[in-house]
């Protein structure tokens, strides 16, 4: 499988955007946000164990690959690029 372009999405959780790839178990532009990465691996509602990182991945994918991509432009730059816009 041909690896996928990093490109702007919303995170699942709080809506916010940032920059990974899609992952088929999410809906097309939304996965597992930077932002929200480190909340998920140490929180859980009612009192429940946090989810385990094989759990984590067959729900939102591998980090490093999908999100928390080391070396990602940033939003800035890749909007920048498409709009044809110089960054200052």
């Amino acid at each position: 499988m041909a690896e996928q372009k990093v490109r702007a999405m919303y995170c699942t959780v709080c809506g916010g955007q940032y920059m990974g790839r899609q992952f088929h178990n999410q809906d097309t532009g939304y996965g597992l946000g930077d932002c929200c990465a480190n909340f998920i691996r140490t929180h859980r509602p009612f009192g429940e164990e946090p989810m385990s990182t094989e759990d984590i991945e067959r729900t939102y994918g591998r980090n490093g690959y999908h999100y928390e991509i080391e070396g990602a432009p940033t939003l800035g730059d890749y909007y920048a690029q498409i709009f044809g816009v110089a960054q200052a």
